[in-house]
């Protein structure tokens, strides 16, 4: 099992012979295979719906992974033997810098197709810009002429990070089986992929949940002051002590501005948050000096 990559940051790949998709919603449509659109013999899928193929002449269903929900799974092996053959399935999404992603498939080595050569079958996420050229991508081997046969292997890219670039405007997770630019043959079976976004991690004060830390968070504090949990608002007491107080208030004042801003002039702060903002900025003096 090989791992290798166009990029030499913001990628960690994990390969295992057994685990599970990420719990997140899968984006890809039909990652089972088991859909096609109207066309040639029914061995052949001359279209994998909602998949966009290259050399679709080496792009065939097979029998499903056994415990896969469906019936079918993806052979891929290029008909052309030498050269930079390749053949492709993938789905475009729109995309943003920054954007964190897993990719994970189960992945087979037929003992009737064993693949020689240089050719080796491959994931790949690429992200492009709005003229879909490419800029960066991650490419991980999954399987080559030593990978064991007949065997279903899970293999995954994990925590893939975006750069920080304002021309990413897509992401393509593609599957590939290419020879690399050499001779080679042999085929590679995929079944139950899945891409999925990983969320950003919870901002520590930011109460309201609009990814700022800031008057409106300092509001909801204010707002269920001196109070307990319940009855009042349980969002107000970040701290979890049951209690809407000095604690919760340093919370969100030890994460002040933290975040993205919201549009200017979205929130006033009210007379009562500036006096307690003063009192707030007290009492982590206090904690400090007393710590």
């Amino acid at each position: 099992m090989l791992f290798r990559t166009t990029m030499t940051a913001f990628a960690l790949a994990v390969v295992g012979w057994l685990g599970s998709a990420d719990a997140s919603a899968n984006l890809l449509l039909n990652p089972g295979f088991d859909n096609e659109d109207a066309g040639p013999a029914p061995a052949v899928l001359g279209n994998v719906q909602d998949w966009i193929e290259f050399n679709t002449t080496g792009v065939t269903k097979s029998q499903a992974r056994p415990g896969s929900l469906g019936d079918q799974s993806l052979r891929i092996a290029p008909n052309a033997p030498t050269g930079n053959g390749h053949g492709i399935v993938r789905q475009e999404f729109p995309a943003a810098a920054n954007e964190v992603y897993n990719f994970s498939a189960w992945v087979m080595h037929p003992g009737a197709e064993q693949l020689t050569g240089p050719r080796t079958a491959q994931m790949r996420l690429q992200w492009r810009n709005a003229s879909d050229t490419l800029i960066n991508q991650v490419i991980l081997d999954v399987l080559d002429q030593n990978s064991p046969t007949n065997q279903w292997i899970f293999v995954e890219i994990e925590n893939i990070q975006l750069p920080d670039n304002p021309n990413i405007t897509q992401v393509w997770p593609s599957l590939f089986v290419t020879n690399n630019g050499g001779t080679g043959g042999g085929a590679a079976y995929f079944d139950d992929v899945s891409f999925t976004l990983v969320p950003p991690p919870p901002l520590t004060g930011d109460l309201d949940g609009d990814g700022f830390v800031g008057i409106n968070d300092l509001n909801i504090v204010l707002g269920n002051w001196n109070q307990n949990v319940p009855p009042a608002d349980p969002l107000a007491d970040p701290s979890g002590d049951g209690f809407v107080g000095i604690n919760d208030l340093n919370v969100v004042l030890g994460n002040w501005n933290a975040g993205t801003p919201p549009p200017a002039g979205s929130a006033v702060p009210e007379p009562a948050s500036i006096a307690l903002l003063s009192l707030g900025g007290l009492a982590v003096l206090g904690r400090r000096h007393g710590s």
